[in-house]
């Protein structure tokens, strides 16, 4: 009989996916939509990958502008595009949108991740749910 020996869960496109490893080998995923598991096909291990084939390019890559870990532990309110409280709540590893939260809203409270750089979407468009910065409320801003 097939077990599982290790399961975990991320989010692609605001989805739920679950993932299982079994003690055959085999790999195992259940989408957000879906009531059967999918296996995934193996992975051919016939040629081996140069180290230079898997890294790209440092310049593509977009740099941290915040330290999610204090930022994660410490509660820290953020600020989005629109202006609106935020709060990163644990980083999930998925290696597109990993900072994982909440945005409040006036009378509502939404889920949301976000890439490293802050970003709803990672590209070059502005997007309203963006982090842009820490929260400071406007008395604290009036005082300063």
């Amino acid at each position: 009989m097939r077990k599982i020996i290790q399961i975990c869960e991320g989010y692609y496109d605001c989805h739920s996916r679950l993932a299982a490893l079994c003690n055959d080998g085999t790999l195992w995923v259940l989408d957000y939509d879906t009531e059967d598991w999918e296996n995934l096909p193996d992975i051919p291990q016939d040629e081996e990958i140069e180290e230079a084939e898997t890294v790209k390019e440092t310049e593509a890559i977009k740099e941290p502008t915040f330290d999610w870990d204090a930022i994660i532990r410490d509660q820290t309110l953020l600020r989005t595009r629109d202006e609106y409280k935020a709060v990163a709540l644990f980083n999930s590893g998925d290696p597109g949108y990993p900072i994982n939260g909440v945005i409040y809203f006036d009378e509502e409270v939404e889920y949301h991740s976000w890439a490293l750089s802050g970003r709803f979407y990672d590209d070059d468009e502005d997007n309203p749910f963006d982090i842009v910065g820490y929260w400071t409320d406007s008395e604290e801003t009036n005082n300063e």
